[in-house]
């Protein structure tokens, strides 16, 4: 008895699941719906197709899909009714649209399908902007570094991955003129007040030239109180030395000394650039260095050495370490290692900005 119980479970459960798959089959679907446009400029007009298949048949069939009813809604408050599977519309004004349609056949069920269409109200707009330290700002002080950039947009280009050199650019910025997709400017005493960032972007390609501008007000920076200062690692030194001693090696090593970048206030400070050298004495060679803040460059020709720090918070202190190699040394023997901040490039008549200290090491036995 159990066993017939589970025969007629099964023939009951196979019975239910064919009658299902059929009619899930009956129900209309619609598998495709194609667009001729999915962006544009307005006015647009799109024309569309839908293709569906299944649906409960009527009577007396005509053809492959004539027993479904087709409305199509356009998704700017056009909607039509007991149409075909093909359509077209005419999109006035720029925004996003949904469109949707829905197949019904003669047993009420339904089936649909969307897209989404956008239509703008140009075939190219830009965005210029302007940063200061990664914010948008309209107020900009003397010597800090303006980022300028710009946000470009099409049916044919995203912003996001997109590349921006396929346009050509033109800033004007005072007397200065840029020709990088985003670059940078550093506004002087003679430019306090309001100005003007003005771009000229080209699209070559679509024979496409726009324009856009951003207004910033220019203010006097108050300037810092800068100094250096300077330590070996292994043997510091009192911070108000500029003499600096240390045991010279019966043997080769490598050394490290720092030099330390102050900024009392009280502003932030811009631009700052610290230069030095290594003696040329063929007893010590420039090894390697690591700044806390901006960057280094060493030039192996003069042994001459720039750390630029492009911006320096007040009561903030930039520190970097110089590594040299020094060969074995004689008793008395001294060593220079000069260093000096360099004014401001956009105000270096500003004296306050400026100190030269000179480092010396003097080696002892």
């Amino acid at each position: 008895m159990r066993r017939l119980v589970g025969i007629l479970f099964v023939v009951t459960l196979v019975v239910g699941l064919f009658a299902g798959c059929g009619e899930d089959a009956a129900k209309p679907k619609i598998t495709q719906l194609h667009a001729s446009e999915s962006c544009g400029v307005a006015p647009l007009r799109v024309d569309f197709r839908g293709d569906a298949t299944a649906g409960e048949p009527l009577d007396d069939p005509t053809g492959a899909n004539n027993w479904l009813e087709f409305t199509w809604d356009f998704g700017d408050g056009t909607v039509i009714e007991g149409g075909t599977s093909v359509a077209y519309h005419e999109y006035l004004e720029p925004g996003m649209y949904v469109v949707t349609l829905t197949a019904e056949d003669n047993n009420g069920d339904r089936a649909s399908r969307s897209e989404t269409i956008e239509v703008r109200a140009d075939s190219l707009t830009i965005d210029a902007y302007v940063l200061l330290n990664d914010e948008p700002v309209t107020e900009v002080p003397t010597c800090a570094p303006l980022d300028m950039g710009v946000t470009a947009e099409s049916c044919d280009f995203d912003p996001v991955v997109d590349s921006y050199e396929r346009f050509t650019f033109r800033w004007s910025v005072a007397d200065t003129v840029y020709t990088a997709p985003f670059s940078r400017h550093f506004f002087g005493s003679e430019d306090v007040g309001e100005q003007t960032v003005g771009l000229l972007l080209e699209d070559p390609a679509r024979s496409i030239t726009r324009r856009d501008s951003v207004s910033v007000s220019v203010v006097e920076s108050e300037g810092a109180d800068l100094s250096l200062d300077a330590d070996w690692l292994l043997s510091p030194q009192g911070t108000e030395d500029v003499v600096l001693m240390r045991d010279v090696p019966s043997f080769s090593d490598t050394l490290t000394y720092t030099i330390r970048l102050a900024n009392d206030g009280p502003d932030q400070a811009y631009q700052v650039e610290v230069v030095g050298e290594v003696d040329d004495n063929n007893r010590l060679f420039f090894h390697e260095a690591n700044a806390s803040h901006g960057s280094f460059v060493f030039v192996e020709d003069d042994d001459q050495w720039t750390w630029f720090v492009e911006a320096l918070p007040a009561g903030d202190v930039a520190t970097l370490d110089v590594t040299i190699f020094l060969e074995q040394g004689n008793a008395g023997n001294r060593y220079f290692f000069p260093a000096a901040i360099t004014p401001y490039d956009c105000d270096p008549d500003d004296d306050d900005l400026e100190v030269e200290p000179i480092l010396e090491l003097v080696t002892v036995p």
